[in-house]
């Protein structure tokens, strides 16, 4: 079972996107934080915030989706609408702006029994959330941040402790985002010099 943070929580009311409906505002979920920043879900500034980042990040396909949670990675959830998804049905994906990729995981169905039955620890590594938390003792994830990477996956960079940072989510989806833009239909042998103008 998940374990509520009590002291991190959002700034809005409830999020109820098309598709995922109220199944986590009934559940009082909406901008609550679980398991020290594992998980957390959106309230209604947050989910409106992430529809546009996510949309100037990865293009017209994040229309289609009702994002309603968001991990200590920064990486967004949410459910697509039916006729976009796997075999005509709605699908929920990860959208990970730090190794430019989306990811399928199955029905919101699912997700939901893995936040029952505890597999959401596994899906949203949460043994490197504690392994962070361990170099970094007393250092707590807000509802606004997350631990982003310093230099992306998808640029080149490393799955280390050594390249995460703690930094504003808002912050890093913007910088991420048009970094992935611009470099996204480049020849896998060009040469990327410093991304510059990161204020986290």
């Amino acid at each position: 079972m998940l374990q509520r943070d009590t002291t991190t929580q959002g700034r809005g009311g409830n999020w109820t996107p098309r598709s995922v409906g109220d199944t986590f505002s009934k559940a009082g979920y909406c901008g609550s934080s679980f398991n020290s920043g594992l998980v957390r879900f959106h309230d209604e500034a947050s989910g409106t915030e992430v529809s546009t980042l996510a949309g100037d990040a990865f293009g017209s396909v994040a229309r289609y989706v009702g994002f309603f949670a968001f991990d200590w990675l920064g990486r967004q959830i949410g459910l697509i609408d039916a006729e976009y998804g796997q075999a005509g049905m709605p699908e929920t994906l990860i959208f990970d702006i730090g190794a430019g990729e989306i990811r399928g995981v199955g029905s919101l169905e699912e997700f939901v029994e893995r936040l029952s039955d505890g597999t959401i620890k596994q899906l949203l590594s949460e043994d490197a959330l504690v392994t962070w938390k361990e170099a970094n003792p007393g250092r707590t994830i807000s509802f606004t941040e997350c631990v982003g990477l310093i230099h992306p996956l998808f640029l080149g960079g490393q799955a280390t402790l050594e390249n995460l940072e703690i930094c504003d989510i808002s912050v890093y989806w913007t910088v991420m985002g048009g970094v992935y833009q611009k470099t996204r239909d480049l020849p896998d042998s060009t040469v990327i010099g410093e991304v510059r103008g990161r204020q986290y």
